[in-house]
């Protein structure tokens, strides 16, 4: 009877043994999907935001061009890109252009967004933002609220003397501890946490 006692205690240990590993391998499971999510959603996020930005890519945002109630933004651009930009662009190279959120008295004027037909168009604009320098106008890439946060976020760094977007991607001067700039592409808040 002894013996047979001494089995079974020796059953229900192994049992506990087993039973508590079984455990440990579900929290394990457990936080292995948990970590998958996360990971899957991050990637889809990150998808979403690349076919976003893509489908932005032959756009440019115009900041500071002053606001008239009975203005044709269309007018306005070319206008603008004639005489400042000393471009030779018409309407025909335009699909859409239309200033942006509500307007409110009193406040900045709202910045307008330019659709061209073509992103070598948009290029050249881009490449003659220049002449712009002193004016109070800027153009600016139309980026993705995400990559806008990123932007925000290079811009605030401590290591950061100064950053931009180049072809939809965060640029950063980045000053190394024996003050040298080094210019250095920013894809995520964890680059910036490297820096």
């Amino acid at each position: 009877m002894d013996s047979i006692n001494q089995l079974i205690d020796k059953l229900d240990s192994r049992v506990l043994e087993v039973e508590k590993k079984l455990d440990d391998s579900n929290k394990d499971n457990y936080e292995l999907k948990e970590r998958l999510a996360k990971q899957e959603e991050g990637q889809f996020l990150k998808i979403n935001t690349d076919m976003e930005q893509y489908s932005r890519r032959n756009n440019l945002r115009i900041f500071g061009m002053k606001e008239d109630p009975n203005e044709n933004t269309m007018d306005v651009f070319v206008k603008l890109a004639k005489e400042k930009l000393k471009l030779e662009l018409n309407s025909d190279f335009i699909d859409r252009c239309h200033r942006l959120g509500r307007s409110t008295p009193g406040t900045n004027p709202r910045p307008i967004l330019v659709k061209f037909l073509s992103y070598q168009h948009r290029r050249e604009v881009i490449k003659a933002r220049r002449n712009l320098k002193g004016s109070g106008i800027t153009i600016k890439e139309d980026i993705t609220m995400m990559n806008n946060r990123l932007l925000t976020e290079t811009h605030r760094h401590v290591k950061v003397s100064n950053c931009w977007t180049v072809e939809r991607r965060v640029i950063a001067l980045v000053k190394s501890d024996n003050e040298e700039e080094t210019k250095i592409s920013i894809n995520s808040s964890a680059d910036l946490a490297k820096l």
